[in-house]
């Protein structure tokens, strides 16, 4: 089906359990576990019982089953991300999820939005969005009437996500229906949802968007790892720097992004996001201010932005900003031993 090949394009066993690093399972040749190998090890565990096909340590997800149980799916999906690290070795970031934005909105976002379930970057992260991994949408019903509903629900707080976090392309998360799980992947181009994996019934594909969504590194979350992340003590407090590098005319520059200038709180757009920052020139040893602009690439153009800047300062058109760069944002290819880069759907100028 559509929806498989979704995951299976999204969450291939080598990006969701690798690489391998010590752990409980036995090692292969392979630098990443099968799910055969991965599922087999929570049946072993008393987790899922293959006889009678249900979770045992998952709450009741019929129609019937009382409506607040978002505290024991957090902590059944907790169990079952621990028991993956310990089998694969901590490879991945050691995510959780908790409940307490269901009951207390998040700081920022200019709106009471208040997720079922959240999953944050860091443990211990502030309770703002901005340090949101990503989050689910709990529903003890299904039907079409519940999924309309819920997506329009979820489409809101991936807005807000999106809008409050710059460098943030796009907002893959989940929302539970009854006992369905539904994969669904926001960005500024449009949705994509999968349709919906019965948790107990279909445990594969529920392992699959759990461990995705959660334990996978943040290229695959959308972010945008051209950007990086430096810590600096400032004031005696841990700030992060974010820095973009670029190349121009044979010579490495480094980008300080200081402050976010604009950043589009549409869901479907451009997605333009803009910085204020410091260009360093480490071997020249000078330091220039420049703006940063990164939105989304319109292939129906015959000309990107900056290809038409380019055009207007070489025509000493007043008033036009000076094009320093222009670059494709890249991200890393997870395919096995691909050495390569993807180019994504937006570019730097």
């Amino acid at each position: 089906s559509n929806s498989q090949k979704v995951l299976d394009l999204l969450f291939p066993d080598e990006v969701v359990f690798g690489p391998i690093s010590t752990g409980e399972l036995f090692k292969n040749q392979l630098n990443f576990f099968p799910m055969g190998q991965v599922f087999k090890n929570l049946v072993d565990k008393g987790l899922y019982n293959e006889e009678e096909q249900r979770w045992s340590g998952a709450p009741d997800l019929s129609a019937t089953a009382i409506t607040a149980h978002e505290n024991s799916l957090a902590d059944f999906f907790n169990k079952i991300i621990e028991c993956i690290n310990n089998a694969c070795g901590m490879v991945r970031p050691s995510r959780t999820w908790s409940t307490d934005s269901a009951t207390c909105p998040l700081a920022g976002g200019g709106t009471a939005r208040k997720p079922d379930m959240a999953c944050w970057l860091t443990p211990g992260s502030e309770f703002d969005w901005r340090h949101l991994t990503t989050f689910a949408e709990v529903k003890n019903h299904g039907g079409k009437d519940k999924e309309k509903s819920s997506f329009i629900e979820t489409a809101g707080k991936a807005s807000c996500l999106l809008y409050m976090q710059d460098g943030h392309h796009a907002a893959p998360c989940f929302h539970i229906l009854g006992s369905n799980i539904h994969l669904t992947i926001f960005d500024h181009s449009g949705s994509l949802s999968t349709c919906g994996y019965d948790i107990n019934a279909q445990p594969y594909d529920f392992v699959c968007i759990l461990v995705g969504i959660t334990s996978t590194s943040i290229e695959i979350l959308g972010f945008n790892t051209s950007i990086a992340w430096e810590w600096q003590e400032c004031n005696g407090e841990t700030v992060g720097i974010k820095t973009l590098d670029i190349h121009v005319d044979g010579i490495d520059l480094a980008i300080e992004l200081n402050r976010v200038l604009f950043i589009s709180n549409n869901l479907f757009g451009h997605g333009t996001m803009v910085w204020g920052g410091m260009m360093k020139n480490t071997q020249a040893k000078t330091r220039e201010p420049v703006v940063v602009k990164d939105l989304w690439i319109d292939p129906l153009q015959k000309y990107t932005e900056g290809k038409i800047l380019s055009i207007l300062n070489m025509h000493k058109i007043e008033g036009v900003p000076t094009l320093i760069c222009e670059q494709q944002v890249k991200a890393p290819n997870l395919s096995a031993n691909a050495k390569s880069t993807v180019n994504s759907s937006t570019h730097f100028l």
